[in-house]
């Protein structure tokens, strides 16, 4: 009964997940969807939809996106998670699958680390400015 529960936990947490996640493109598929219909009515009516409503709103929402791409102290804080959480789960593999808590403790330990380092790598970088967008309309 206990290895039925540890092999159907994960994976009914994997298929929610992909549950979840399918649900959200759905969503955001149909708001497309809508707007494309709404520009496509205007076209048809001989309205000439404006390419955006607010270009200074449209810059606003678009900011954080380019801070995000262009700042390295979240990559690495990124990546640092990601080597913790593969330590860790290779940790755990190797314990129970090789029976030698030894050899799990020090391979795993070893990806830990080395995310950690990524981690305070992270701490020490420094936040860069996102690239400036001209404020004025395109010619």
């Amino acid at each position: 009964m206990d290895v039925w529960m540890f092999a159907f936990l994960p994976a009914l947490t994997i298929v929610g997940g992909m549950g979840i996640v399918y649900l959200g493109m759905h969503a955001r598929m149909r708001q497309r969807e809508m707007i494309h219909r709404e520009r496509l009515a205007m076209i048809e009516k001989g309205l000439a939809p404006p390419p955006e409503s607010d270009p200074a709103h449209y810059r606003d929402l678009l900011a954080p996106r380019l801070a995000r791409l262009s700042n390295r102290g979240v990559r690495f804080r990124s990546a640092g998670i990601m080597f913790i959480g593969f330590g860790l789960g290779l940790m755990v593999l190797l314990i129970f699958t090789a029976g030698e808590p030894a050899v799990g403790i020090g391979v795993g330990g070893a990806f830990i680390v080395l995310g950690l380092a990524f981690l305070i790598n992270s701490a020490f970088e420094g936040r860069s400015d996102p690239p400036t967008q001209p404020s004025g309309p395109p010619v």
